[in-house]
């Protein structure tokens, strides 16, 4: 097997496990000459939240160009046969569902690619392989371009910095006069003094050298100044991005990653600027300058400059060198510092949930689990670090004993002054300066990177066509209005993906407007899915979708959204008052708004018994609500909106009867379509449709009150 092409293999991880063989079939792609993004890999091989299957896998492959076949190994590799003769990467899947690429495998160890981690090296022995799927490209295969870098893919982000960079960089290129006129002038003074010439030729020099040092503390500030306002823009550039990336991309983007994880990338707009502009771009100014002053010394003594040069190269090379080498290792650091985040985000979250289970110590002991990853990937870095900063001292030490010595030697022979020399190692220990900060440079480049390849996920995720809801033009939504008299569902189906069948079958349903609609099934029937394809969270994979005979794409989505309200079984409280929680800060839901809907929904006594009424804080309101009061208030924060069609994925039969009735009652008096779920007996609401749903098929369809007339407007 050819070594360098397994080397130069693209750093491509997983965000989830289900991801496993997505990124499996990634590599071997890649080591044949075909790169692919995530997203792509995922979509081929049909990646759901259960992962991929082997068929699946063999499927994607095939239309990549590929041929293989799988081969069973029952956890016992090593002694398998036929493997050994394998000359190209195959895939290796164990029993939990989780796949790797197998690179090169000898008599006792293997070089995989492992989908969390990368590159590694491990004993056959600890491979628990159920099975093996072998590749070779067939004449359909065709080998495409190497994938954008990272700084390619988000080169937008610095368009609004490219003037201000460049700004940065012509100082740092002036930055060099005043430090060539201090040197010169300390070397002309001591030149001058050894002359024992009269002391009134220092002073025009002293003069000089101050004008300098004011000159360099001005340029200095004035950089300063740059950065700090070039890191507020990309703050501000990088949450509006990472807000509208994120909350653009399809609900199986969320379904597929930790809410933790997701939560820890929105800090990302904090985290980066610092790391690229603080931590990374100003040294790398410092370094510019430093590197324009290795030139400029060659006009003090060329034999000097070529002793400097010959330092500055040989440690830029091997920072260079350690820097790719520890590139992979600040990736997966990177990797598993979020994914630690995210586990500790959910620990909290969610503590009651372990505490009451008796589960607090296995999640801590996942979360070690993160730890222990970063921690092995900073011994393999510290490790580099080592002799990266002892081969930097070792040069830096050896040219400053050549320079002093061949200095020494110079001045002897008359070729060089004592002032020249002096002024010279004044700008080597500048230069030695910069070359400190190396290190410093490509630990924070390594670490944007990292950040990057997440924020890069959520790029290359699969983006919501119907959303609009960042279009510019704020006015739409507010001034245009729909009245939806009916939805139609006509053929309608929905699968998971493109290699599954469908989850929903050939849906047929017409619902009109002030109809009151019951959903009932098992759990896992399809209920939900069917609630967030009427909600437009999620798009038919078959059939159409009709709005007052139109599809449902015609309308724009922000008015959809606003004539739509989704109720979910886990509603989110934030930590802020009652009304704030109900109104959701929405122009058009008044004091007077939530008022009206908690007491439709029988929360308002309670939330006046509390002495601020609806302005009292609500702070961790897990503890301080019940089940029934947090559905009340979900309920009346949907109502809140005066929506035209409200969606409860949510068990009304929370609600007292007595509250029930009253919602219901509501809702017909205001022609508000209802389709919810309920527990609770028929007698109690009048239905208008009573539809029972198993695996994702409409089994019955009910009109408990016939001939009840819908009122239209």
């Amino acid at each position: 097997m050819n070594t360098d092409r397994t080397n130069r293999l693209p750093l491509l991880l997983q965000n989830t496990a289900t991801e496993s063989g997505a990124v499996a079939l990634g590599i071997v792609l890649a080591y044949h000459g075909r790169h692919c993004s995530l997203n792509e890999l995922t979509d081929a091989c049909g990646t759901t939240r259960n992962g991929t299957s082997p068929r699946k896998l063999m499927h994607a492959a095939m239309v990549e160009g590929l041929k293989g076949k799988w081969q069973p190994t029952q956890d016992k590799l090593k002694e398998c046969s036929g493997w050994q003769n394998i000359q190209t990467p195959f895939i290796s899947r164990d029993r939990k569902n989780q796949y790797c690429v197998i690179l090169k495998a000898q008599e006792e160890k293997a070089k995989i690619y492992n989908s969390a981690k990368g590159l590694q090296t491990c004993k056959l022995s600890d491979l628990n392989s159920q099975e093996i799927l072998t590749f070779s490209p067939t004449s359909n295969f065709k080998p495409s371009k190497r994938e954008h870098q990272l700084t390619e893919r988000n080169a937008d982000l610095l368009k609004p910095l490219i003037s201000k960079i460049a700004v940065l960089f012509m100082l740092a290129s002036g930055a060099v006069i005043p430090t060539l006129m201090i040197a010169a002038c300390s070397a002309q003074f001591i030149d001058q003094f050894l002359e024992q010439k009269r002391l009134s030729f220092g002073i025009p020099i002293i003069w000089l050298a101050l004008i300098a040092i004011l000159i360099s503390i001005s340029m200095t500030l004035l950089r300063n100044t740059i950065i700090r306002r070039m890191n507020y823009v990309a703050q501000r550039f990088l949450a509006d991005s990472i807000y509208e990336t994120l909350f653009t991309r399809t609900i199986s983007f969320f379904e597929h990653r930790r809410s933790g994880d997701l939560a820890a990338r929105l800090m990302y707009p904090y985290n980066l600027p610092r790391g690229a502009i603080i931590n990374c771009l100003t040294p790398a100014l410092g370094l510019w300058t430093n590197t324009l002053l290795v030139f400029f010394s060659a006009f003090i003594s060329v034999q000097l400059f070529l002793i400097t040069l010959t330092s500055f190269v040989a440690i830029l090379y091997v920072s260079y060198k350690i820097t790719i080498k520890t590139k992979p290792n600040l990736a997966i650091r990177q990797k598993a510092l979020s994914a630690r985040t995210s586990l500790a985000l959910e620990m909290i979250d969610k503590l009651e949930d372990f505490k009451g289970s008796a589960t607090e110590f296995s999640i801590l002991q996942c979360w070690h689990q993160h730890f222990a990853d970063t921690v092995e990937q900073n011994q393999i870095i510290g490790t580099k670090k080592i002799i990266r900063d002892s081969s930097l001292n070792g040069f830096i030490f050896a040219s400053r004993a050549l320079m002093l010595g061949i200095g020494g030697l110079l001045i002897i022979q008359g070729n060089v002054s004592l002032g020249n020399l002096l002024a010279f190692i004044f700008i080597e220990n500048q230069i030695s300066d910069s070359l400190y900060a190396i290190p410093e440079i490509s630990n924070s480049w390594q670490s944007v990177q990292g950040s990057l390849l997440l924020f890069s996920d959520l790029q290359q995720a699969k983006k919501d066509p119907w959303n609009s809801s960042f279009k510019r033009d704020l006015t739409l939504a507010s001034e245009q209005s729909t009245c939806i008299q009916e939805i139609s569902c006509k053929a309608m189906a929905y699968a998971f993906s493109q290699l599954d069948p469908p989850f929903l079958h050939h849906f047929d349903l017409t619902i009109h407007r002030g109809q009151q609609i019951l959903l009932r099934g098992p759990s896992g029937s399809g209920k939900t899915i069917l609630l967030q394809l009427l909600a437009g969270l999620i798009e038919p994979t078959d059939g159409m979708l009709l709005v007052n005979h139109q599809p449902i794409q015609v309308i724009d989505s922000r008015i959809w959204h606003k004539n739509v309200s989704y109720i979910t079984e886990n509603t989110a409280l934030f930590e802020c008052s009652f009304l704030e929680n109900i109104t959701l800060w929405r122009e058009g839901c008044t004091h007077e708004h939530a008022i009206e809907s908690a007491k439709v929904v029988g929360i308002a006594n309670f939330i006046q018994n509390y002495e601020k009424g609806f302005d009292h804080f609500l702070n961790n309101a897990s503890q301080q609500l019940c089940n029934s009061q947090i559905a009340q208030l979900a309920i009346a924060r949907a109502l809140c909106a005066k929506p035209t069609i409200l969606l409860m994925d949510l068990d009304s039969s929370r609600l007292s009867c007595e509250d029930e009735q009253r919602f219901y009652q509501y809702c017909r008096e205001q022609l508000i379509t209802v389709i919810s779920i309920s527990e609770r007996s028929l007698r109690y609401i009048p239905y208008d449709q009573v539809i029972t749903i198993n695996d994702g098929i409409i089994v019955s369809q009910n009109h408990p009150l016939p001939g009840k007339q819908v009122v239209e407007s």
